[in-house]
């Protein structure tokens, strides 16, 4: 076999079959001696010779899976390195073309419904992947936290973070218009984030105050109140600085 991207559809490999045809008989042998794998109709990898694997990884399975797929939620915490836990059998992955859900070795690769590329950073030419920033993983994570594994997993990612783009992050959170995510991201970046976070980013965060008090991953009745960001949330291990409710 001459070399050949390790995910392939018939445009990939034209010039090697000008007629379909030919191109199915390929696949039927192909497919028979194990020396590739149908991920999806109209998809295909190549397989490692030594022990019948995919070549290619689960992040760039996932890219293929449509034209504007991308990596997203807890499944971007892990290629970040950032994510605790392990959620190898379940991928979310976002686009803005529907596609059905795929499981391949035990492993589902779930279509999130996505409706901006805004924070989406195209690496398909380096590493055959779209992934979405840090930036706009912690706001999403914010916004949706189940996708990213709850609350813990959330800000045990922001302790391991140290290079989040402030203006990025602003941008992003513009673009949403919500008032609440402002608050929810600031007063993570305050209470957890590694590095240095600017004054005048918790400011512009602030302004987004508003006099109702929100539960951001707590219960009523539980938890603590943050006042200066008006939220409720669980409780850290030292029960400070919160006001107890």
């Amino acid at each position: 076999m001459k070399t050949w991207p390790i995910l392939f559809g018939y445009a990939d490999v034209r010039a090697e079959f000008p007629h379909q045809k030919t191109f199915e008989s390929f696949l039927r042998r192909a497919l028979k001696q194990g020396r590739i794998t149908q991920i999806k109709k109209g998809l295909y990898g190549l397989n490692n010779p030594s022990d019948g694997s995919l070549l290619a990884s689960p992040y760039q399975i996932a890219c293929r899976l449509s034209p504007t797929a991308f990596i997203t939620g807890h499944f971007a915490l892990a290629y970040y390195g950032l994510a605790e836990q392990s959620f190898r059998s379940d991928y979310s992955v976002a686009s803005l073309t529907a596609f059905r859900s795929v499981t391949l070795h035990g492993a589902s690769y779930r279509y999130v419904p996505a409706k901006d590329l805004l924070g989406v950073k195209d690496r398909l030419k380096e590493e055959g992947i779209r992934v979405v920033s840090k930036e706009r993983l912690m706001i999403e994570g914010c916004e949706k936290l189940g996708r990213v594994g709850g609350y813990e997993e959330l800000t045990h990612a922001i302790t391991l973070c140290h290079d989040l783009d402030e203006a990025a992050l602003l941008a992003l959170l513009s673009a949403r218009k919500q008032n609440l995510l402002f608050l929810k991201v600031g007063y993570l970046l305050e209470t957890y984030y590694s590095s240095d976070i600017s004054e005048a980013f918790l400011q512009e965060c602030l302004t987004h105050r508003s006099p109702k008090k929100y539960y951001f991953a707590s219960k009523p009745g539980f938890g603590g109140y943050i006042k200066k960001w008006n939220l409720i949330v669980p409780l850290k291990k030292d029960n400070g600085p919160h006001e107890l409710l």
